[in-house]
């Protein structure tokens, strides 16, 4: 409780939030021959943390071998707990915001299907009043490397985010290719932020994998191995800030644009499964400039055994 760490000063602090919310919620659902479709619907009976929203989803299979899937969703919510409220022992961690605006958001969303082969994604989203914590230390001083410090922020303008994903697995005998690609990109008005850019995301992100299947000694062992590789471009990316269980929006350290490779094999014999798995095998030979978020390193190769026994099949 924040009375307990500063006595003399809580004439007029609030400590606790006591606030009741209640909803009324519809959920419509309609299967028919060729198509599915679900209605969703959520009202809050009053205006402080509300969280309404409205959406349907239609899916179906209109053409042989081809599904597809229409989703669209209108929110408006309040900003969680923490961005309202926070109180703790540190002086710069205590606040209370009661004039954040509601955040909204509009989305559309289209997947397209082709058999287990192809599955292209599409995802369109308008933020309004998008509520975000920002590093309020200066990088240029070296402060950031001593003390971080964040706080509440609200963009009134709007943001425009919008991706494009694309998954296939493609089996050649025993081999398998199993790739993931994902563009994505958002349109921001950064001026009135002093140049703070935020919802920071990598602009290509992938995943591609190939492996070997097989059974062997008479179907009696299965085993695969094969080689995955990670790759995301550089962004300017969150970091975790422990205190507030919160990320923190920063522009002033990169990370991103190196390669990672992982190698794996597993094997299964009745209801007994090995697996080996060699972690960033690349990390000494492709430069050592890679990270998990801005302020801590990504781990060096790493090797990883298991045995998985069943008793029961």
């Amino acid at each position: 409780n924040y009375k307990i760490y500063d006595q003399e000063n809580t004439i007029g602090i609030i400590s606790e939030l006591k606030l009741d919310q209640a909803n009324i919620s519809i959920n419509w659902l309609i299967n028919l021959k060729k198509f599915n479709f679900k209605f969703n619907y959520n009202k809050s009976s009053k205006d402080e943390f509300r969280s309404d929203y409205l959406s349907f989803n239609i899916n179906g299979n209109l053409i042989k071998n081809i599904d597809f899937e229409l989703s669209s969703s209108l929110i408006e919510k309040s900003p969680n707990f923490n961005f309202k409220f926070f109180r703790s022992a540190y002086k710069d961690y205590n606040w209370y915001n009661s004039d954040l605006n509601n955040e909204k958001i509009s989305n559309l969303n289209l997947k397209i299907s082709y058999k287990e082969l192809l599955v292209l994604t599409g995802d369109y989203n308008l933020i309004d009043n998008y509520t975000f914590f920002r590093e309020s230390t200066n990088s240029l001083i070296g402060e950031t490397d001593n003390k971080r410090l964040a706080v509440v922020n609200q963009v009134e303008d709007q943001i425009k985010y919008y991706s494009i994903k694309l998954f296939s697995k493609v089996d050649i005998g025993k081999f398998s290719i199993v790739n993931t690609a994902k563009y994505q990109q958002k349109e921001q008005d950064i001026d009135i932020l002093q140049d703070l850019s935020t919802l920071n995301v990598p602009e290509w992100i992938t995943r591609n994998t190939i492996m070997f299947s097989s059974e062997v000694f008479n179907k009696s062992l299965f085993i695969q191995t094969g080689i995955t590789f990670n790759y995301f471009t550089k962004y300017y990316a969150d970091y975790y800030n422990p205190l507030i269980s919160e990320f923190v929006t920063q522009n002033y350290r990169e990370i991103g644009d190196f390669p990672r490779f992982d190698f794996f094999f597993n094997a299964k014999i009745q209801q007994t499964r090995v697996f080996i798995k060699v972690e960033h095998l690349n990390s000494s030979f492709t430069g050592y400039d890679y990270y998990s978020d801005p302020f801590n390193p990504y781990r060096d190769m790493s090797v990883r055994l298991g045995l998985v026994w069943n008793f029961f099949s």
